[in-house]
């Protein structure tokens, strides 16, 4: 896969061709609106924000995993700020090929091919569920009978951090999907591996989002795709999980 994915062979293309240009259209940059209740996150004080973040070499400096939770969950301001700081759509790309937009990191031909889901154990202000976060309108939308999934998600994510039985298990943990076809509709034998690029320049904002936020953060180095491709109906050649972020609040 490796080889494959990097212009080592004459006879393979790889990189931005177009290859289905002409022949189908390329699924639009939003992604549609799922089903389920709509609630809308507070809004964020930009002003604040940029008022209370610390220097950035502060924050490299203090920035690592963090697997110790305090009593108190994380609070849906918290989150609300969380999400909009590393995942919101920032501008819509007119284009003639293809559908693009911006967000707040850097994305392979502004495709912006990655979606955020929210698997709760618990937060104040939500109840334990599977969120999916709509990046354009800054909201939640609640989708329905996944309580079950969303524990199963947080349960195998404190396997992934080496968690023992009596440790207490992360707030919640944010799934990046990838609607990757939109990627391979424009880059040819390197879509995937685009994908898991774009996945960590995530990781790293959110590294340091959470940092700066003063938030225990934790990337997950493996995960099970098919807890939510099964549990919020995704077709997984459409859209499928790469990569799981767990969030909470540290301990004392």
């Amino acid at each position: 896969m490796h080889e494959s994915s990097r212009g080592n062979r004459d006879a393979v293309s790889v990189g931005g061709t177009y290859r289905f240009d002409g022949k189908f259209p390329s699924l639009p940059a939003r992604k549609p609106a799922m089903e389920g209740k709509r609630l809308p996150l507070p809004e964020v004080d930009t002003g604040k924000v940029r008022q209370s973040s610390r220097p950035l070499d502060a924050v490299q400096t203090e920035r690592l995993s963090v697997r110790n939770y305090a009593e108190a969950p994380i609070s849906l301001t918290k989150l609300g700020e969380f999400l909009w700081r590393v995942c919101r759509t920032t501008e819509h790309i007119g284009d003639k090929r293809q559908d693009l937009m911006s967000r707040a990191y850097p994305a392979g031909g502004s495709i912006n091919e990655l979606e955020y889901y929210v698997a709760v154990r618990r937060c104040d202000g939500l109840e334990s569920a599977i969120y999916h976060y709509d990046s354009h309108g800054h909201a939640l939308v609640l989708l329905a009978g996944t309580e079950k999934a969303a524990e199963k998600i947080v349960d195998r994510s404190g396997m992934a951090m080496g968690l023992e039985k009596d440790q207490p298990r992360p707030d919640l943990i944010i799934v990046i999907t990838s609607r990757v076809s939109r990627l391979a509709w424009k880059y040819e034998g390197m879509a995937y591996r685009a994908s898991l690029m774009n996945a960590g320049v995530v990781f790293e904002l959110m590294y340091l989002v959470a940092t700066d936020m003063g938030l225990a953060p934790c990337a997950n180095g493996t995960g099970d795709s098919r807890l939510l491709e099964e549990a919020v109906g995704l077709d997984a050649f459409e859209e499928t999980p790469i990569a799981e972020f767990v969030l909470g609040v540290p301990a004392a």
